[in-house]
């Protein structure tokens, strides 16, 4: 039974190889043209050659070789596509490999350089099955030529798709990512029944847009005609995009309109809760302007955005601008792994890494987890909102998880002449419903008007739900007109409690307006100071300081014996204990 099972696989991968072997198989991919005795001094690429191979009797083939154009001495010399004819050929049933061992060749006359030639040569190549990949390689001379010429390619088997791409969207050989071009095909052709799902896209190389202040190139929006609003989104990119550590440079966006072409701008518009952006980079020399919403990777998304990293300068001339993505929306989505160095400015609510997210009472905890999270980012780049309003190193307004993410960006919404200020932090400026902060650290300045905070600013009014802010660290300096407090700034929950556990601040906290609603861990006394907070000795004791012997949390109550610690780790119980302007005390 297993050998039959074994005679069955082969069979299959025979008839699927013969299958593809019919008729002419066109291979995409990069080619270099060069003088292999000088290939250093006289390398030239084309990033998308297309070489066609066709299967012929006896196990051979005819392979013809592109246009090739060779400019590595200075002067170019353009040889006419060719075709080797008769080349044979071999396949390792162990492997599925199809291989041309090295052999000679010797064509009809070609154009080169307008003079008809003949020319000898040899050739070898490979065919592997599995990935689509052809490797080519072919030496040949013509007439008194001194040298020899090589053209070397790699391509992958293609055939027509929905996208226009090289490849064919497999794990094994995805469709192929080499310039911008490509980039436009990836927008033009999507659509709610192209949306990628299922489908594997790469990028091969770096790409460079060429844009400039006097020729503009925009970003590829991908995604962008399914987007009514943030509410209504009816397709986004739902594939697999692996970046392979490229580069993308030479975008100038400048759509800023408050109408279609300026709102909801991106690489991907919006991305579909299977989508995955991955291995991607923003080089400093992109340019990017746009409404809202905005950001290098992802307008909006509920996928997975990972591994990515922008360092270029972003302004949303309104709402909601960042280093890596606009907004999370439908509750759900991750972003992990993911680092901003670039310059972020927004009308309101600037962040190093999401602008903001869904914040409806229905997005909540599952029992796996939260559905929106925020994981191992890093903001490295100045942050600041026109308004004054939501700027902060990490995320804007948000609903969800946010782990082990650190700023070390100032943060400034001080510089606006805007009457009202607020919501102003290093990790989390607006917290709107359930929300967990843990192991976060602020080592940035924080700067701006009412409720800011070194970790995180404000509360909202939200629900009943608790928030407890744990093992988070501020070293940053934090300044604010008032309500500001080195960990937290303020809560506006009417029944939810916010806890603070096991957080330090050692910056120096400043208001420079109603001095009695600071302090160095809490801005606002209704947010309660848990178990093993620590304030840094060389600070100033400030109004919303516990005092060093006060009892600060319940940590477990019941009717009987209630327990609580105060600051420095200490046990109290006793029937009685209850909270009082965020403290725990004795009642009479």
């Amino acid at each position: 039974m297993k050998k039959l099972c074994i005679l069955f696989v082969v069979f299959t991968a025979t008839v699927s190889l013969m299958a593809q072997q019919h008729g002419a198989m066109n291979f995409i991919g990069t080619g270099t043209f060069y003088v292999p005795s000088m290939k250093d001094q006289s390398l030239t690429t084309n990033i998308k050659d297309t070489v066609v191979v066709e299967m012929t009797e006896n196990n051979t083939a005819s392979i013809t070789l592109p246009k090739m154009v060779y400019t590595g001495l200075g002067s170019a010399l353009t040889v006419n596509p060719f075709t080797v004819s008769g080349a044979s050929w071999s396949m390792d049933m162990a492997t599925f490999v199809s291989s041309w061992p090295e052999q000679s060749f010797t064509t009809t006359t070609i154009g080169i350089d307008g003079f008809e030639k003949s020319i000898t040569g040899t050739l070898q190549a490979a065919y592997i099955h599995s990935s689509g990949a052809f490797e080519l390689t072919v030496t040949f001379n013509y007439g008194s030529m001194p040298f020899p010429l090589t053209y070397e390619s790699t391509g992958y088997y293609t055939v027509s798709n929905a996208w226009g791409l090289a490849g064919r969207g497999t794990a094994k050989n995805p469709y192929k990512i080499y310039d911008a071009a490509d980039f436009a095909a990836l927008s033009a052709n999507f659509s709610d029944t192209n949306d990628g799902s299922n489908e594997y896209f790469v990028m091969m190389n770096d790409v460079d847009f060429g844009g400039s202040a006097e020729s503009p190139a925009q970003l590829p929006a991908i995604g962008k005609k399914y987007i009514t609003n943030v509410n209504s989104v009816t397709a986004g990119f739902n594939g697999s995009f692996d970046g392979q550590d490229h580069v993308i440079s030479g975008i100038y966006h400048t759509r800023a309109e408050n109408n279609t072409d300026g709102k909801f701008n991106a690489l991907f518009s919006s991305v579909d809760s299977a989508g995955v952006i991955k291995n991607l980079t923003f080089a400093a020399d992109n340019y990017i302007m746009s409404y809202n919403y905005a950001a290098p990777f992802a307008s909006l998304s509920q996928g997975t955005i990972e591994n990515c990293t922008n360092n270029a300068d972003l302004t949303a001339a309104n709402y909601a601008g960042a280093g890596i993505v606009g907004h999370i929306i439908k509750g759900k989505g991750s972003i992990v792994n993911c680092t901003n160095n670039g310059n972020i400015t927004a009308m309101t609510y600037a962040a190093g890494i999401v602008g903001g997210s869904q914040s409806g009472s229905s997005v909540s905890a599952t029992a796996s987890g939260y559905l929106s999270v925020i994981e191992n980012c890093t903001n490295n780049g100045t942050v600041m909102s026109t308004n004054g309003t939501g700027s902060a190193g990490i995320v804007g307004v948000f609903t969800g998880s946010i782990r082990n993410c650190t700023n070390f960006g100032t943060i400034d919404d001080s510089q606006s002449t805007a009457k009202s200020r607020m919501y102003t932090a290093g990790i989390v400026a607006s917290a709107s419903y359930i929300l967990e902060i843990d192991n976060c650290t602020n080592k940035g300045t924080v700067a701006g008007g009412r409720m800011v905070g070194g970790v995180l600013a404000q509360v909202a009014k939200g629900d009943d739900a608790d928030i407890t802010i744990t093992n988070c660290f501020n070293y940053g300096s934090v300044t604010a007109d008032s309500i500001v407090g080195g960990v937290a700034g303020n809560t506006a929950r009417v029944n939810g409690v916010v806890t603070l556990e096991s957080c330090e601040n050692y910056g120096t906290v400043t208001a420079t307006g109603n001095a009695n609603l600071s302090g160095n861990l809490r801005g606002n006394a209704a947010i309660v100071i848990g178990s093993n907070c620590k304030i840094g000795s060389e600070l100033t004791k400030l109004p919303l300081d516990p005092d060093e012997t006060a009892i600060h949390s319940i940590v477990n109550e019941d009717e009987d014996e209630p327990v609580a610690f105060d600051l420095s780790g200490r046990r109290f119980s006793g029937k009685g204990l209850k909270i009082q302007n965020g403290k725990v005390v004795f009642s009479k």
